[in-house]
């Protein structure tokens, strides 16, 4: 089921259509929460939940720390989705999907080596992740003039859900684990300083992460 409907259902002035409509302003927070937290909705369907996940609200912290980690910024009204059994007409959060704006997949090799090898604190990846011009779809509320950044995002939605079992998996995981799965990433798909700056991308959220009161 498309969130687009879904949020006009409940907002009969949610914008619908545009050059920019996946950026609305009504796609706040508290919008996208009283979607996802409707007493109806599910968790995956066919998924197991870690210990202290419970809830759909709780399933969609993991995704927004997920958007946090890997940098990416693209979860707008088209890149979340329920999904509606026709069975027994039950409906439940679809798994997350469609992340290919993350981890500086948009950056040159040249670009992605010289941040790694920068003498400037304010061009090396650590100012890179937090570059106030990246902001997600999320907004704080229809009023606000800009989104909120990935890691505001996660946090503000950490206020409505149960999100310590997600820091909890983020904390345990380790630099090599890190290092192994991009390892895995064919060369044709991901050369050496990609990988590199991926890694660095991931340690410099992660520890933003972490710090998060």
């Amino acid at each position: 089921m498309r969130p687009l409907e879904l949020l006009a259902e409940r907002d009969p002035t949610y914008e619908r259509a545009g050059a920019r409509f996946v950026r609305t302003r009504q796609h706040t927070i508290d919008a996208v929460a009283g979607v996802v937290g409707a007493p109806d909705v599910l968790i995956p369907f066919g998924w197991v939940a870690p210990a202290g996940v419970t809830s759909p609200l709780d399933v969609f912290a993991g995704y927004l720390l997920l958007d946090a980690w890997i940098g990416n910024a693209d979860r707008h009204h088209e890149n979340w989705a329920l999904v509606y059994r026709v069975a027994d007409g039950t409906r439940a959060l679809s798994p997350t999907f469609d992340h290919a704006s993350s981890l500086g997949s948009h950056e040159t090799d040249a670009v992605s080596s010289a941040r790694l090898e920068s003498g400037d604190a304010g061009y090396r990846v650590d100012a890179y992740v937090a570059r106030p011009r990246v902001r997600s779809p999320f907004f704080a509320s229809a009023t606000h003039a800009a989104g909120l950044s990935p890691l505001d995002a996660f946090h503000a939605w950490s206020q409505r859900s149960n999100s310590d079992p997600w820091v909890d998996r983020l904390r345990g995981i380790t630099g090599d684990e890190i290092a192994e799965v991009l390892s895995a990433a064919p060369a044709p798909q991901m050369s050496g300083p990609s990988r590199d700056f991926a890694a660095a991308i991931l340690q410099a959220n992660r520890e933003r992460i972490l710090a998060l009161p």
